[in-house]
């Protein structure tokens, strides 16, 4: 897009929000032959080229700060924004001119702002193929997801977040820090390993226990920069981070990614998780560590999602939601029905529940009517649960007073609702 508007003639800006991004878009460019000059914190005039990367940041404060750039900003004709869904970088938009083009670019399209949604500043919405696609054609790696149940009962909530704090504190725990150890020598070997953690505290803590490397935001670009590129060149390298590497961090030979943190934001965990999926001559799958319950709480970073610009509805309070379970043999997360791992191969015992609920799933209609008329009101309503039929199915079934009174005992209703209900079927 920047490069065939260039060629017309037009003028083009790429908004991003970190260095590291800044000198990847410019990469990029490179390769294909594409003009263009950086607009960073050290630049003082502005540069001539059709094709400007900039940081939203230092663009933020320069067209509230100088007059050429508010000028410059009149000229643009294409605004292209990088990971959109930070909403950072609204304020620059009140400078451009009415026939600006402006098209965003996000993996995870919900605004971080619940306040201020994407369709405050799109009028429409592009999606492309999804993650389970793209996998299939291979241009992404296949995950494979192992985890460990940690109680977060003791973590609090600090606007709608993991408090960063609890969170430091449970995953600094001697026994959470044993599972981190023991997983990553089972499932993670040798390979390419990024973790992230919750705190720059707790990564640190986490490099000096494991001899790792470790990054983040407290030091300086040149020092980050060295401590990536030793990552990328060592083979089977581990790092540590905290917030570094969450969004546009392009390194594809990352074998190993491990959430050793939670949150309660799916944006970021796609992030964080997409860090892996990157496909090489060499790889085809990655693992993904969970340490924070963040697959049963936002479900597979694979499953097909629907996306929209208004800001998506507050779902049940609920920390836990998504059916899963943990192998006991070798920690995959696999869904609740799974009756083996396909891991490991280790088989679930059928529990007797869950024996007689298959059961009586199977039964024919004629069955079902038999045995409604022979059964107690539990294994009445066992039979209704399993069949999938509606609550007026049982209630049609019941003969007398008493058990109305009985399944509304069963269902915690209202003391009156039995009499109401046995007027309406019993007609007293």
């Amino acid at each position: 897009m920047a490069k065939e508007a260039s060629q017309r003639g037009k003028k083009c800006m790429i908004l991003t929000h970190r260095s590291e991004l800044l000198s990847q878009a410019g990469g990029t460019f490179d390769r294909i032959g594409l003009p263009y000059e950086n607009i960073t914190a050290d630049t003082r005039s502005i540069p001539n080229a059709k094709v400007l990367i900039c940081m939203v940041e230092t663009l933020k404060r320069r067209v509230k700060n100088r007059l050429d750039f508010t000028m410059l900003m009149k000229q643009i004709d294409l605004l292209i924004v990088d990971e959109c869904h930070l909403a950072n970088h609204a304020p620059v938009f009140e400078f451009l001119k009415p026939e600006c083009y402006v098209i965003g670019f996000s993996a995870t399209p919900i605004s971080a702002n619940s306040k201020k949604p994407l369709s405050d500043y799109y009028t429409a919405l592009v999606t492309g193929p999804s993650i389970e696609m793209l996998i299939k054609q291979g241009f992404l790696a296949k995950p494979k997801y192992f985890g460990v149940s940690v109680d977060l009962s003791k973590v609090k909530m600090k606007a709608g977040e993991f408090d960063e704090r609890d969170q430091e504190k449970v995953f600094l725990e001697t026994k959470v820090f044993e599972g981190l150890k023991e997983n990553l020598e089972m499932h993670a070997k040798g390979l390419k390993t990024m973790i992230f953690c919750p705190s720059v505290a707790s990564s640190k803590q986490v490099a000096h226990d494991l001899k790792c490397l470790h990054v983040d935001g407290t030091m300086s670009s040149e020092e980050r920069d060295k401590v990536l590129t030793q990552f990328e060149n060592a083979p089977g390298s581990v790092i540590s981070n905290c917030a570094i590497t969450t969004m546009g961090y392009d390194h594809p030979g990352i074998e190993c990614v491990v959430l050793y943190r939670a949150t309660t934001s799916l944006p970021l965990m796609l992030q964080i998780i997409g860090r892996g999926s990157r496909v090489t001559s060499t790889k085809n799958q990655f693992i993904i560590l969970d340490f924070g319950m963040n697959i049963q709480r936002h479900g597979y970073w694979h499953i097909d999602r629907t996306w929209s610009l208004n800001p998506p509805k507050k779902a049940k309070k609920s920390k836990d939601s998504f059916p899963i379970k943990f192998c006991p043999q070798c920690g995959a997360i696999v869904g609740v029905n799974n009756k083996f791992c396909p891991e490991c191969g280790y088989v679930w015992q059928q529990t007797e529940k869950e024996r007689v609920f298959v059961e009586l799933q199977e039964l024919h209609y004629n069955e079902v009517e038999k045995r409604m008329n022979s059964s107690t009101i539990e294994e009445m309503e066992a039979l209704r649960v399993a069949k999938r039929y509606k609550i007026g199915f049982v209630l049609h079934c019941f003969k007398t007073i008493e058990q109305f009174e009985q399944y509304g005992k069963l269902k915690n209703y209202h003391p009156k609702w039995a009499a109401i209900q046995a007027k309406i079927y019993l007609h007293l």
